[in-house]
């Protein structure tokens, strides 16, 4: 059974950020060119969600 991968543009649309948001990220810390339909490994998303996790923790911090 093929496990379906998420893609960028799928997690940008999910927490309503901008996919170049995600690929500028990606391409600081991981080799390869990344474009808004390219797969995620698990060791990338796992980046990216801490990643967006401190983003949305600082924001409501800042609306407080």
């Amino acid at each position: 059974m093929a496990i379906k991968k998420y893609k960028i543009h799928e997690l940008a649309k999910d927490f309503n950020i901008q996919s170049k948001f995600i690929i500028e990220n990606l391409s600081k810390h991981f080799e390869g060119e990344k474009k808004s339909q390219t797969a995620l490994e698990e060791k990338e998303l796992d980046f990216l969600f801490d990643i967006i996790t401190k983003e949305i923790e600082k924001a409501d911090f800042q609306n407080i």
